[in-house]
């Protein structure tokens, strides 16, 4: 089956809540049942449309369609257009056929194609312009101009290999080298230069072959043990690979019956922890490949997790539920009730002190060990709380930062529960943050396709780079010179960045 069909089949259920909810049972399902309802809701969608306010009907004679903008027209209407426009010369009647021509396929363009307008729009100045670092330009921005400092191509490396989009990638804590993970089913490790401008070595490329019968081949999440010297990934048909860092597959793991959403290293390096759609997490030890111990806790996918310390853990899933688990335990620490819809990320603090959350319920929350209710709850975004990261180098204060799907970015002083800074400047859905080692910056990427830096000191925009497609993820380096950045058009970026204190 083709991989779109069961990546539509996993939503369909998850967004539905058939298989919780429904009565349907599977063995009295007609042939053809799922094509019979898509008809009647495109045959509502049609009469929507040719229905007034007060309920009557609009006589229309335009042809329905549900990838345009439709305009109800009678008869009548339509052959006026045509007398009036046989009125004009032949060369007026060109000209409005042109312009009717134009204005019909603008009103045809989906968000998808106004979004790729726009970043063509901006891609034609940034071209012209960013020869030099740090000229200044005015970009559209929806209704408002913003000055952009664009970071220059000289600056800028691409990594290309990938034959789909590039979901994760991973810094490694101790070399010059980046792991990228993508859906053509590989990872592959890159050598990354000194400078922008020294030749870019071939990267070592992993091939994740799916079991026979089997097209999931995407690599869902990948990450490098504290020492740098061994990869783990995971991918959606569940199994998890143990990689040295010159490439050899060292384990296969197969106990996890779903797609694998994250993967955490314990500070050690000798555990790593896997959260699946399977509704379970696994403690692996890395020096076997085998299973430590395998926790049942959630009713649903677990979407993330995150350690404490080396045998202390925590999870979350779309059941909105959050478990704090130990080694060994097969019963929860403490568990954590709060959010309204699922819960997509979980991240401990640098002191591994506190555990923010954040949801599709528009909130961001804080949780102590030491209470069941959090401490604090952020509001304040109007839509789904896709991401957050803790800044890991702030002496005055914790700041958290929290990205939506509302375009912007805020960040939060959690100590005094107040919000420092709103970081607005994308367009778009803002998927991917990154705080750069020493806390003075955070990269952001959205389905904008635009990478921004910011200060967090003052939340000044410092920095963007347009790229040419959504961007899935951004991360920093060790040493803070440099971003990677994973674009849906199957290629990566590295920025290098000089941006002194």
């Amino acid at each position: 089956m083709n991989i779109g069909f069961l990546h539509t089949s996993y939503m369909f259920q998850h967004e539905t809540h058939i298989l919780q909810n429904s009565n349907i049972k599977t063995e009295e399902v007609k042939p053809g049942a799922l094509i019979h309802y898509l008809q009647k809701g495109l045959l509502y969608t049609e009469v929507e449309y040719h229905a007034s306010e007060n309920g009557a009907e609009r006589h229309c004679v335009v042809p329905f369609s549900l990838i345009s903008k439709h305009h109800c027209k009678t008869e009548e209407e339509l052959e006026d257009e045509e007398e009036n426009e046989s009125d004009y010369s032949n060369n007026t009647a060109v000209n409005s056929r042109q312009s009717n021509n134009k204005r019909s396929r603008k009103e045809k363009k989906d968000k998808k194609s106004e979004k790729k307008i726009k970043r063509e729009n901006e891609d034609s100045v940034k071209d012209s312009l960013n020869e030099s670092e740090d000229i200044e330009v005015d970009i559209e921005n929806s209704n408002n101009e913003s000055e952009l400092n664009l970071i220059s191509q000289k600056d800028v490396i691409q990594l290309n290999g990938h034959e789909e989009g590039v979901f994760v990638c991973s810094w490694n804590p101790i070399e010059p080298l980046l792991a990228t993970g993508s859906g053509d089913g590989t990872a592959r490790i890159w050598t990354i230069p000194t400078k922008p401008d020294d030749p870019v070595k071939l990267p070592i490329v992993l091939e994740h072959e799916p079991e026979p019968n089997q097209e999931h081949k995407d690599i869902t999440t990948l990450a490098w043990n504290k020492s740098g010297t061994l990869l783990a990934t995971g991918t959606y048909d569940g199994k998890t690979r143990l990689w040295t860092k010159d490439g050899e597959l060292l384990y296969t793991m197969r106990k996890h019956t779903a797609a694998i959403f994250s993967l955490k290293w314990n500070r050690k390096g000798n555990l790593f922890l896997t959260g699946s759609v399977d509704n379970t997490a696994i403690i692996w030890d890395s020096s076997t490949g085998e299973a430590r111990q395998q926790y049942n806790l959630h009713k649903g996918p677990v979407l993330e997790v995150d350690w404490k310390d080396d045998i202390t853990f925590a999870t979350c899933s779309i059941d909105k539920q959050i478990y704090v688990c130990k080694l060994g335990s097969p019963e929860p620490i403490i568990q954590f009730s709060g959010h309204e819809d699922e819960i997509n990320i979980i991240k401990w603090d640098p002191e591994s002190e506190l555990l923010a959350s954040c949801s599709d319920d528009r909130t961001a929350c804080v949780w102590s060990m030491k209470q069941t209710t959090p401490i604090c709850i952020f509001r304040e975004h109007e839509k789904e709380i896709y991401t957050i990261k803790w800044c890991t180098n702030s002496k005055k204060t914790k700041i958290l930062a929290t990205a939506s799907f509302d375009s912007t970015i805020r960040l939060w002083d959690v100590l005094n529960n107040t919000c420092l800074h709103v970081l607005q400047n994308h367009l778009d859905a803002v998927y991917s943050v990154s705080f750069n080692p020493f806390g003075f910056y955070l990269a952001s990427g959205s389905l904008d396709h635009r990478l921004n830096i910011w200060s967090v000191e003052t939340g000044e925009l410092i920095k963007t780079y347009v790229g040419e497609n959504d961007i899935f993820e951004v991360s920093w380096n060790e040493k803070g010179d440099k971003v990677a950045v994973c674009f849906a058009n199957n290629v990566v970026v590295v920025v290098y960045l000089n941006l002194e204190k």
